[in-house]
């Protein structure tokens, strides 16, 4: 009797862990995986004539090229002084060249300065759904000032809606505060989680830096790495600001893949998933 209860209770030991594990391989199906994401961020900087020597490659298809090689594996992707020129003798569309070339992304762009057949400003590319956007202004001290603005973008990522912003701040220190002023203030009042990217123009030890990182956790904390210039990188100006409470840090680096020409700036990655 004794012998064939405690069969009878093995059997029903093997039975319930059997039933566990099919219950819980079944939970782990059903359940989405947490996927993470990838952000990348690059001030590719303009063509300048007083620069003849890098003019033939600033002005070529072949910079995009190398553009597009670098920053396609990211989801996400923010960039500052693209370019647009259309003289009699030089057609320059680089928006539409980076999109040719990363058809997977969709890339918004807005000029933030216009002349004489000339167009600068923010650009993002976009490997999600794109909900929504819009092109802010940013405040100025001065009439003939470099106009700054922040583009913003509502995006599905991984499932979730979130805010990508780009941005490129005054390299005038007093029109930087302004501006960081007005872009904390900005980042405060939006509804869904932040990843703000872009050239501040700004050291960590400034008072503009302060403030941004008092609103969004800095990606490139924890290992900071210089972005500018290229050539001898001693300064961190370039960055990536998150909501931390929603976002969990995976990893933060430099853009890999880049010739050193492509830009006087090195380009910051940074990999995020949901909490």
């Amino acid at each position: 009797m004794t012998f064939a209860m405690t069969r009878f209770s093995m059997q029903a030991l093997r039975a319930g862990i059997r039933g566990l594990f099919f219950l819980t391989a079944g939970w782990m199906i059903l359940l989405p995986l947490q996927a993470d994401f990838s952000v990348a961020t690059y001030n590719i900087m303009v063509p300048k004539l007083y620069q003849p020597y890098r003019l033939c490659y600033d002005l070529s298809a072949k910079k995009m090229d190398d553009l597009a090689r670098a920053v396609r594996p990211h989801d996400l992707v923010g960039l500052q002084e693209v370019v647009t020129l259309a003289f009699p003798f030089l057609l320059l569309d680089q928006p539409a060249l980076l999109e040719q070339r990363m058809p997977e992304h969709k890339v918004f762009w807005f000029s933030n300065v216009s002349g004489y057949q000339y167009s600068m400003g923010n650009a993002s590319c976009s490997r999600f759904r794109v909900l929504g956007g819009r092109n802010e202004t940013l405040p100025s001290l001065r009439e003939d000032s470099e106009p700054r603005r922040v583009l913003i973008l509502k995006v599905e990522a991984e499932g979730r809606p979130l805010y990508f912003c780009v941005t490129h701040l005054s390299y005038i220190k007093e029109e930087a505060w302004v501006q960081a002023q007005a872009l904390t203030r900005m980042m405060g009042r939006l509804d869904l989680p932040v990843i703000l990217v872009g050239d501040c123009n700004v050291t960590p030890d400034s008072r503009e830096y302060g403030l941004l990182s008092a609103v969004l956790a800095d990606a490139g904390a924890r290992r900071p790495f210089p972005t500018f210039d290229s050539a001898r990188p001693t300064k961190r100006i370039d960055y990536c600001f998150y909501s931390e409470k929603c976002l969990e840090l995976l990893s933060c680096g430099l853009l890999a893949g880049t010739p050193c020409d492509l830009s006087d700036h090195l380009g910051l990655t940074a990999r995020f998933r949901w909490r």
